[in-house]
């Protein structure tokens, strides 16, 4: 769907991609699946070359395979801009979202878009959230623009397409029933099939269907009691097979996935910011067979040890 949108040949675009894949080994297909982060060259950057966020600074990349010249994905967070160095601060997605204006949401996704690309690396935006606001004292109440599926919806898939217009990979977040802050890692949540898909996914389907939306973040909530970035339900069985998403998961940092089999399995495609589960470990779960098969993007394919 992404390349699609930015006008890419699918056909060509999946060949070289299997081109590639038939190349790599298994330690550098898994490899590909975790990010890359190094927090003390983060705060080095920010304290002694005081180049902003701490967090951010830069972009946080995945390993890539510089051998075959993939390069990594350049992780960029949000929302109120890009938090990298000293990028533009917007008002907060409610305050955007209060405005009710789709053109607005526009205009601050075409800046966002060209200072992700400004940055060296950078091509992927994490800050596109729309979570719904079910409580007012929602820890971060800010970082969505609203209670209603449809106006979230809207602006998300407006801030989507127009960060995507510049080549940026937009990621939609967080997938999903994400809606409270303090019990986040520990909260299972349930829900009838109509309520979930009247209610809590139609704003993401949107950003998939109608945006091309190039990446869905695993929120750190239970669903069904699994794990969100765990669910095969939400990851496999609604994202891909209902909904057509031909993008790649990632996890929500660090404490999204707790078993990597399990992840692996439902559809989880990138462990971030860094390899806690995956990484080494997917080596053995293929050769032991445990984990037949991974989703990669826009495709499946095998995990072979070629």
């Amino acid at each position: 769907m992404f390349y699609a949108k930015i006008g890419a040949d699918r056909v060509a675009v999946k060949n070289k991609a299997e081109d590639i894949l038939g190349q790599m080994t298994l330690k550098e297909k898994a490899l590909l699946l975790s990010g890359n982060f190094d927090i003390f060259k983060h705060i080095w950057l920010s304290s002694v070359k005081k180049e902003g966020s701490i967090y951010n600074p830069r972009p946080i990349p995945t390993f890539g395979c510089k051998r075959l010249g993939v390069p990594p994905v350049g992780f960029s967070d949000g929302p109120r801009g890009v938090t990298m160095g000293f990028a533009t601060c917007f008002p907060v997605s409610m305050a955007r979202g209060a405005s009710f204006d789709r053109d607005i949401e526009r205009a601050v996704g075409d800046v966002i878009g060209k200072e992700v690309r400004a940055f060296e690396g950078g091509n992927y935006f994490a800050g596109i959230c729309i979570n719904l606001l079910r409580h007012p004292a929602w820890g971060r109440a800010q970082e969505t623009y609203g209670e209603d599926p449809y106006h979230v919806g809207e602006f998300g898939l407006s801030l989507t397409e127009q960060v995507q217009s510049h080549n940026v990979m937009g990621c939609v977040k967080h997938y999903a029933v994400n809606n409270i802050e303090n019990s986040r890692f520990r909260v299972d949540i349930r829900a009838d099939d109509r309520t979930l898909h009247e209610v809590y996914l139609p704003h993401f389907k949107k950003c998939v269907v109608q945006g091309g939306a190039a990446s869905l973040m695993g929120a750190y909530n239970r669903f069904e009691g699994e794990q969100v970035c765990e669910s095969k339900k939400l990851l496999t069985d609604i994202a891909r097979e209902q909904w057509g998403f031909e993008g790649f998961h990632i996890s929500d940092f660090f404490f999204g996935i707790r078993d990597a089999v399990k992840a692996l399995n439902a559809g989880m495609d990138v462990e971030m910011p860094a390899p806690i589960h995956y990484h080494k470990n997917i080596v053995e779960h293929v050769e032991q067979q445990w984990v037949p098969t991974v989703l990669s993007t826009h495709y499946r394919f095998r995990l072979r040890p070629w």
